[in-house]
């Protein structure tokens, strides 16, 4: 009986002595270790002992949020991270805990603009609207490119004057007018390029200003865009007349103002006549101001200075073929002008025609190029007199190339004796000035002459009789 006693004894005393005996906290001060640079470790009696290190706040479990946030001290005012409603997450930038973007999706809007007359289209051009989804107003640029598709003969010098973004908060009617409405205007830019022909393209990037979005939250909106647009043609009355055009574009746009400090980007176009100007002024966009005048190219304007060879992106490309016969290149002097893409097209023709004035009659032969080309070829008019009835002293005094409009193309004046038995020639040259490449034209030849005529009483007296020679449709090419 004693003995099972002692047994017992024995087994409560080794019990409590492995109680004893249990994990250590520590043994040392570096065992201690886990709450931050601020606080003092020591090992005490195998127990971590912890003392907050003088001036030093981090690591105390309070967050001052005059000296501490979750960027600078996560261990006392917890992480930055975590999403913030559906598209924004938090970030540290600069040592702020601020909202982003998760992600942007590039998205594209396209159409058409045209423009028709008597429903002809005299104009067509491709448009592409370019921008992130969502839209940051804070950082994201909204791009559109224009390029010309399909334009006429008679229209030219397509000018993109004005692009818009705006909200409407009315309804259309069946007659496209907007009722109710107290637009708002998000975007207004002024241009002045002019698209010459299908090698060139408007591309624009600019901002979009909305003021009041929740930084948490994304808003989709319905935005109009507008262009304005202008272009020459050629009225029924040959005038030449600028005509006015709108394109409308509605699409919808989500958009986003996240809290994040926002720095001006890199502002830079490489571009000599512009001043590059970026600071809280302009919302920390980038803006690019011309700053000089004469030769600049790229700031869209084709100023007299500049020409398709010298400045291509503001006046158009020196090249491809124009009109039947021609094609457009830079000369030795780097001037854009026209040639006649094959010489051997140019080919002589001939008139033969009979007339009489004031009792002379006379065999005409014209001889001309057709097509006529400007700078070399002639008209030559060859006069062979057969019968003079009661006249004289007659005299080509001069010849006078005419349009269907008696408008002069060109003139040469002389004092050629026209007598019986001697044949007289002359020439004269297309001396108007030519805009364009190649343009037909209906031509007449006038002959002017002088000379005496007798009348009935047998006096002598002067005269200016004239004659006109219809040729027809020529082609007058203006190489250069």
């Amino acid at each position: 009986m004693e003995e099972n006693n002692l047994f017992v004894a024995i087994l409560v005393i080794s019990v409590l002595l492995l109680a004893g005996c249990g994990e250590k906290e520590c043994k040392i001060r570096d065992d201690c270790t886990g709450k931050g640079s601020c606080w003092i470790a020591s090992c005490v009696k195998n127990s971590c002992d912890y003392k907050l290190r003088s001036g030093c706040t981090c690591g105390d479990d309070l967050c001052d949020k005059s000296k501490e946030n979750e960027c600078t001290c996560p261990a006392d005012c917890g992480k930055c991270s975590g999403s913030v409603g559906t598209i924004m997450e938090k970030k540290c930038v600069s040592d702020v805990c601020v909202s982003q973007l998760k992600g942007q999706e590039d998205k594209v809007v396209e159409d058409v603009i045209s423009f028709e007359e008597l429903k002809v289209v005299k104009l067509q051009m491709g448009i592409k609207v370019l921008y992130p989804e969502p839209f940051d107003v804070k950082r994201s640029l909204m791009r559109v490119d224009i390029k010309i598709d399909k334009v006429v003969p008679e229209l030219s010098d397509v000018k993109i004057t004005k692009v818009k973004i705006i909200e409407h908060t009315g309804a259309k009617d069946r007659y496209g007018k907007w009722l109710d409405d107290d637009p708002k205007t998000l975007a207004d830019l002024s241009y002045s390029k002019i698209l010459y022909d299908s090698s060139m393209l408007f591309s624009k990037e600019f901002p979009v200003f909305i003021e009041g979005l929740d930084p948490a939250k994304l808003e989709s909106k319905n935005v109009v865009l507008e262009v304005s647009y202008e272009f020459k043609y050629i009225d029924r009355y040959k005038n030449s007349v600028t005509g006015q055009a709108l394109f409308e574009k509605e699409f919808s746009v989500g958009f986003v103002s996240p809290d994040s400090p926002v720095e001006c980007p890199v502002c830079n176009d490489n571009n000599p006549c512009t001043q590059d100007v970026c600071s809280s002024g302009t919302n920390f966009f980038c803006q690019h101001r011309v700053s000089s005048s004469g030769i600049c190219c790229g700031d869209d304007v084709c100023s007299p200075e500049e020409d398709r060879c010298r400045c291509p992106q503001d006046c158009g490309q020196c090249s491809g073929d124009v009109g039947d016969y021609m094609a457009m290149g830079c000369n030795s002097l780097n001037m854009c002008s026209f040639k006649i893409r094959n010489p051997n097209i140019v080919k002589p023709n001939n008139k033969l025609a009979d007339f009489t004035v004031n009792g002379a009659s006379m065999n005409l032969k014209v001889s001309y190029d057709n097509p006529f080309d400007k700078s070399s070829s002639v008209f030559s008019v060859v006069l062979d007199p057969k019968i003079f009835t009661d006249i004289r002293s007659v005299v080509l005094k001069k010849i006078t190339i005419l349009d269907k409009e008696n408008n002069i193309l060109g003139e040469a004046s002389g004092n050629i004796a026209v007598n019986p038995g001697s044949v007289s020639s002359a020439s004269a040259v297309m001396n108007y000035k030519i805009l364009d490449a190649e343009e037909k034209k209906y031509v007449s030849v006038r002959l002017d002459f002088s000379a005496e005529v007798k009348d009935r009483s047998g006096s002598w007296n002067p005269a200016f009789p004239s004659y006109t020679y219809s040729i027809g449709d020529i082609t007058v090419l203006n190489p250069g």
